[in-house]
């Protein structure tokens, strides 16, 4: 099969086999995965990245083996392992966490060499955990589940919405499923920021009440000392936290999902003072996994808006160039057929 991998810190698409599924695993075939931007971070981050690890007391993957990437997928049942209770037809589309359980013990897809992930043609699934996708829902929302469920966890962890001011910082598909899932849920004072101009324009179409250019305008000159404020940091700019520590009101709640590459700082005394309460949110439940799903199901939301691009393997170095230079792209598809 063919895939892309990261190889020596470049993208490059190789052939290698076909995996086997074994005991209560599935052979899937990838017919979308989105490119995320943890997927960005891997590429340029990788090493410093696995260097923390080491530091944490855990074993890192080599990134010199050859990574596979890919985990926002929506797939195809090709063929199941022994076990396998077989209860989704074969040529079914499904989703599922990406995670492959390995004698219990779950392996990331998508972000380990012991694993391979949608950036392949062939991939293999735990059956049970996989989701079969609505007939009625199109395979480019299906692959979208996997980020509005991020999205999804970061909303859920909010004690002030849907009553305060919600600020999103950072427009990304993650930022931008947070302005949909407030708008979804009643808030009423959504203030969106960005640069680009284009993720600017889509915040208001998922229901940014005001769209700030940060390069251009302070977005705290927008909130009022007494304010009841919930801020989403979606952005993983350094420095964004003791920017947010110094100048949000008394009492704000900060969501962060923004991944910052490195150290950063902020004053704990201010943020004491200021009786700030922060809640750092990674991956979701596997019910909100699932409920992401019916969301997208339920159509009540155009998230078809998000997608701004689709490419074969062959484009994916330059689909990963667009996503760090374009101020128009959001989510970008890899699909094999094309």
């Amino acid at each position: 099969m063919r895939a892309v991998v990261i190889r020596q810190g470049e993208l490059v698409v190789e052939k290698m086999p076909v995996p086997e599924p074994g005991e209560g695993e599935v052979l899937v075939k990838t017919i979308a995965c989105g490119i995320c931007g943890s997927d960005l971070h891997l590429l340029k981050h990788g090493q410093d990245m696995m260097e923390t690890v080491r530091n944490l007391g855990a074993e890192p993957d080599s990134l010199d083996d050859g990574l596979v990437m890919g985990h926002e997928y929506v797939a195809e049942v090709v063929s199941y392992g022994p076990g396998c209770r077989q209860e989704i037809a074969v040529g079914s589309r499904v989703c599922s966490v990406p995670f492959l359980l390995k004698d219990g013990v779950p392996v990331s897809i998508g972000a380990s060499t012991k694993t391979t992930g949608a950036y392949g043609e062939y991939f293999l699934l735990t059956e049970s955990m996989l989701l079969p996708v609505p007939d009625a829902l199109t395979t480019e929302d299906a692959a979208l589940t996997e980020p509005l469920a991020i999205a999804l966890h970061a909303v859920n962890q909010s004690v002030k919405a849907p009553e305060a001011t919600a600020v999103v910082i950072g427009c990304g598909p993650i930022g931008m499923a947070i302005v949909a899932l407030l708008m979804r849920n009643g808030v009423e004072r959504i203030i969106a920021s960005d640069p680009s101009s284009g993720r600017r324009e889509l915040a208001g179409m998922f229901g940014a009440a005001v769209i700030v250019n940060p390069l251009e305008t302070d977005l705290w000159s927008l909130v009022s000392p007494g304010e009841s404020v919930v801020v989403f940091e979606c952005s993983g700019r350094p420095g964004m936290i003791a920017d947010i520590v110094v100048r949000a009101p008394m009492k704000t709640e900060l969501i962060v999902t923004g991944i910052c590459p490195g150290e950063d700082n902020f004053i704990p005394m201010l943020a004491v003072s200021k009786e700030l309460v922060f809640r750092f949110v990674s991956f979701y439940e596997p019910g909100e996994f699932a409920e992401a799903l019916d969301i997208l199901a339920s159509g009540d939301v155009n998230w078809a808006q998000l997608v701004t691009g689709k490419v074969g393997f062959d484009d994916v170095p330059a689909a990963f160039e667009r996503l760090t230079t374009s101020d128009k792209d959001a989510k970008i598809l890899i699909t094999p057929e094309v």
